[in-house]
């Protein structure tokens, strides 16, 4: 079997050919076929923001986990969460989960900041083909009073 990896750049996504010949009846010559892997769609979030807000006084305020759809390709699918940039402290609490939220530690001294990070999250289906899904930006917000 040839296999051959066609990019389409526009989407991101990779479509996979593989050529394979078939035996036919010991009368008829060998003849090609083509067989072409479906299409592993961009996949989709929820959400492209995440946040966690603490408030000195009040209990803090954690949006939801943010879920991946993967459509197309062949299942089942993998996922890894990737950062891109920013807070090093910053991390995927389900690191190759279709859904996540993020964890920091306290800050030192239980000082008041903002801490942003961009992610994105690669997705693999059975035949090796990826694409990534939009950028989520997370931001840790953790205010004191001081």
């Amino acid at each position: 079997m040839r296999v051959r990896r066609l990019l389409r750049p526009a989407l991101g996504a990779v479509i996979l050919l593989a050529t394979t010949a078939l035996l036919a009846p010991a009368a008829h010559a060998a003849q090609g076929a083509v067989r072409v892997a479906a299409l592993l769609d961009p996949p989709t979030v929820s959400s492209t923001s995440w946040g966690y807000l603490r408030v000195f006084t009040q209990p803090p305020y954690i949006s939801p986990p943010v879920s991946v759809t993967a459509t197309g390709g062949v299942p089942p699918y993998s996922y890894a969460w990737q950062k891109i940039s920013g807070d090093h402290a910053t991390n995927a609490a389900s690191p190759t989960g279709s859904s996540t939220g993020w964890q920091r530690p306290i800050p030192p001294n239980g000082h008041s900041g903002v801490w942003s990070s961009q992610w994105r999250c690669l997705v693999t289906d059975s035949l090796g083909i990826m694409a990534y899904t939009p950028v989520v930006s997370v931001t840790f917000e953790w205010e004191n009073g001081d």
